[in-house]
């Protein structure tokens, strides 16, 4: 597979100054929006570069980084609101402490494989794996601030009111949008886009043939990414709609929900569209309240899964069943597979139970004999718990899940219609989102983006409605109210 070239990496590269000069001429919450977003959506996939003690910035940090700080530094009133490392992304320092474990807890090498492949044969090759150095803990630490604690900072200081929280679904529905037609073209003649434009393809092409058609890609790495970013905009659009607005003057949420929808129906995505199937009639008929509580089961679902399976609590098996039944044998057989797999690494992960195996393929299952790596990881959640064990797994998890409780929990509080219908379509939307990341790998940075979206609506609907809320005076226009 080509590698990436020359037009790659300048667009990459060109992506700090164009950041910069957005924040120079536009309201920091647009210039921020269009710096993660659609950075998000355009950039190539696997260019990086590597500064010393820095971890490998790729496209996904880089959006997020430019993001950040460039809020950081045009608005004091957002970044003072955002507090950062304290309240939500005080979780942070889980990610800290468990990297310091896991670097202490790792000094040990291991080889695999050189046996003969038969009597007189050749022999497999030898697969030696290094000790994890113990200063590796200050890489980890940074590449977590960088990769968690940046996106959702971003997403806190880019939704911070109501208003905000229209705008930011407003053009997020907008991007989406612009994705449908080339998602219609690839799902049609196949993903090229990526290939036509930056010389290469982001992942192998057999990943996304789906039966006699194919999985659109356009600009990220996987067709299960831009179907759930797709996902993100319907739900946007659905709310937006039953909220009576428009996402442009021209352009009706109710009809921006449709051509989503149908370009979801098409992109081969199973999942994603049961999901679509599912949250639809949640978002359009249901209370806000009743949508914030069953956000609260697939976030409590999404806390405990760690522990559910790891005791064998979880009922992978009877899932299996029911998809086997409902969905069909080969949709039945891939998630037995991932399962599967999620027990050889769970089994591996219990004898570092606490802190975990580290990265560089050390969390990872061999084959003693032939070095294979007999391992496949699929969810988000194992590659984490593997990797970091429980301490860090908690940073990680309660990171991506405490705003799904909060806002759950505090919607009880909120009188407004129309904060209700937001807060409950953002838990939803967030909580679909988290539990996609226990079967699935994260694809972009939206879903940490997300949570710090949520979590910033909530610092706001705390001051406007919490117990320590301001009333304000009394005016001849009326009674006190509450800020």
């Amino acid at each position: 597979m080509p590698s990436p070239g020359p037009v790659a990496f300048l667009v990459f590269y060109l992506w700090i100054p164009i950041s910069a000069i957005l924040f120079s001429q536009k309201e920091p919450r647009k210039a921020g929006f269009i710096a993660v977003i659609w950075g998000t959506m355009w950039l190539p996939e696997l260019v990086s570069f590597d500064l010393p003690i820095l971890p490998a910035i790729d496209k996904h940090v880089l959006v997020g980084l430019c993001a950040f700080v460039g809020l950081y530094l045009t608005s004091k009133e957002r970044r003072d609101r955002m507090r950062l490392l304290r309240g939500m992304q005080l979780f942070f320092f889980f990610f800290a402490v468990g990297n310091v474990g896991t670097a202490m807890t790792n000094p040990e090498s291991f080889t695999y494989g050189g046996q003969l492949a038969w009597e007189g044969g050749p022999r497999f090759p030898v697969v030696n794996i290094e000790p994890l150095p113990k200063k590796e803990f200050i890489a980890m630490t940074i590449q977590d601030f960088f990769k968690y604690v940046m996106p959702m900072g971003a997403g806190q200081m880019l939704v911070q009111s109501r208003d905000d929280a229209i705008v930011f679904l407003k053009s997020f529905v907008f991007a989406c949008l612009v994705y449908v037609p080339l998602m219609l073209w690839e799902g049609m003649m196949s993903p090229q886009l990526h290939r036509q434009v930056y010389g290469y393809y982001a992942l192998n092409f057999a990943h996304n043939v789906r039966g006699d058609g194919y999985k659109p890609v356009i600009m990220m790495k996987s067709g299960l990414g831009v179907a759930m970013f797709e996902f993100v905009g319907l739900c946007g659009a659905i709310t937006l709609a039953r909220l009576k607005h428009k996402i442009t003057p021209m352009i009706p949420a109710g009809l921006a929900a449709l051509a989503i929808l149908f370009a979801l129906a098409v992109s081969r995505n199973v999942a994603v569209v049961v999901y679509a199937a599912a949250v639809i009639p949640v978002l359009w008929f249901m209370k806000a309240r009743t949508q914030a509580r069953i956000g609260l089961v697939l976030g409590l679902v999404f806390l405990s899964f760690p522990i559910t399976r790891a005791k064998g609590w979880f009922p992978a098996d009877e899932i299996v069943q029911f998809a086997t039944e409902k969905v069909g044998p080969d949709r039945a057989a891939s998630l037995a597979f991932r399962f599967d797999n999620e027990n050889i690494l769970l089994e591996h992960t219990q004898e570092k139970p606490w802190f975990g195996w580290g990265s560089y393929g050390r969390n990872r299952k061999y084959d003693p004999d032939t070095g294979q790596d007999i391992s496949v990881t699929d969810g988000e959640w194992a590659i984490h718990y593997s990797v970091r064990g429980a301490v860090g797994a908690i940073g990680w998890f309660w990171l991506v899940g405490l705003p799904i409780l909060w806002g759950a929990r505090f919607i009880r509080r909120v009188h407004d219609p129309q904060d209700q219908l937001v807060l409950g379509a953002m838990v939803l939307t967030h909580a679909i989102n988290a539990a996609d990341l226990l079967p699935n790998s994260s694809f972009t940075i939206v879903p940490f983006v997300y949570a710090g979206c949520l979590t910033g609506y909530l610092q706001h609907l705390n001051r406007k409605y919490g117990k320590n809320a301001r009333p304000v005076a009394a005016t001849a226009r009326g009674p006190a109210r509450t800020v």
